[in-house]
């Protein structure tokens, strides 16, 4: 059976097309879909769908409900033995960055499962699914309520601003990513409060990075970020037992002047960290954000990556 978590306040969730019982509908009997208003609505969900021999986890939400929802799905999976399920994203929030890398570029959580439903009941009529695995990192934060959390991405600095610009005031529109974008590249070229860049203390597996302020910081187990950013410097294998790290130290109008070969990850520099790593400890201020959702940390904080889980992820094409 297809278990569905749900965030009714996702973008694309808001519209009312994209309900339980119309994603029900959508998957004939196949499934069952569940609204996830707390953490504790989460955990009743799982336990519902351990009970019902769930074997195929999907979750209709942005990139913060991927993040906050799966790190529940990881901790509830440990606690109570429970083997992690085949996971499928569905793209429900206003920006997909996880679902667009994971899954499908286009459609809705309605024409998703859509697509799902012949594809799963090939499995269950004994076809083998086709799978790939996607690694997930763990964050150590002891400001956290359990001390870690897991996610696809973090960022620091310039791009936890951009994050918080972005999800203040009115509400995040895929409009207002573009605005926040552009505001941020301008604010580069003119060197305003954008292009300040912040205290960090770096370690990349043990070894502290020459620099101690950073434009901005980014790790993530994604290729691809926003918009055309695929600025990881690429390798010619799967990541395996690591991730991508990405620090940033160059001067504001460096940056601006090769943004290109940076959202490419083929600029190189003393003052550019860019390659893969097994841990990252960082010591900054202000706060940080985990795949879109905001951790603001007024006295700073010190926080631990390293890699989480894999994640077995449905391939539907």
């Amino acid at each position: 059976m297809i278990g569905i978590l749900i965030n009714p306040n996702s973008g694309k969730n808001k519209k009312g097309r994209c309900g339980p019982e119309e994603l029900e509908a959508i998957l004939k009997g196949e499934a069952v879909a569940r609204a996830i208003y707390s953490g504790r609505a989460v955990e009743a969900a799982l336990r519902e769908f351990r009970d019902r021999g769930v074997d195929l986890l999907c979750v209709s939400g942005g990139d913060g409900s991927m993040h906050l929802t799966l790190s529940q799905v990881i901790a509830f999976s440990r606690q109570e033995k429970w083997e992690l399920p085949l996971f499928y994203p569905l793209r429900g929030g206003v920006m997909n960055v996880v679902a667009n890398e994971v899954a499908s570029r286009v459609g809705t959580p309605a024409t998703q499962c859509q697509k799902l439903l012949p594809v799963y009941q090939r499995i269950k009529a004994g076809e083998p699914p086709k799978i790939y695995t996607q690694p997930i990192m763990r964050i150590q934060d002891p400001q956290l309520p359990r001390g870690e959390t897991y996610s696809f991405t973090f960022t620091g600095a310039m791009l936890y601003r951009g994050y918080h610009a972005y999800y203040s005031g009115a509400p995040p529109t895929l409009w207002k990513a573009f605005r926040v974008a552009s505001q941020i590249i301008y604010g580069v070229a003119t060197k305003n409060h954008w292009s300040v860049q912040t205290p960090e203390k770096l370690r990349a597996d043990g070894q502290a990075l020459p620099f101690d302020e950073v434009l901005f910081t980014l790790a993530a187990t994604l290729r691809k970020m926003v918009l055309w950013f695929s600025p990881f410097a690429p390798i010619d294998r799967p990541l395996s037992g690591e991730f991508y790290a990405y620090c940033c130290a160059l001067s504001p109008g460096e940056t601006i002047r090769h943004l290109y070969a940076f959202s490419r990850g083929k600029r190189k520099s003393e003052r550019l960290f860019n390659q893969t790593v097994k841990e990252l400890t960082i010591e900054g201020r202000d706060g940080y954000t985990l795949d879109g959702e905001i951790y603001p940390r007024k006295e700073g904080y010190r926080i631990r990556i390293t890699c989480g889980p894999t994640l077995n992820v449905l391939k539907l094409d």
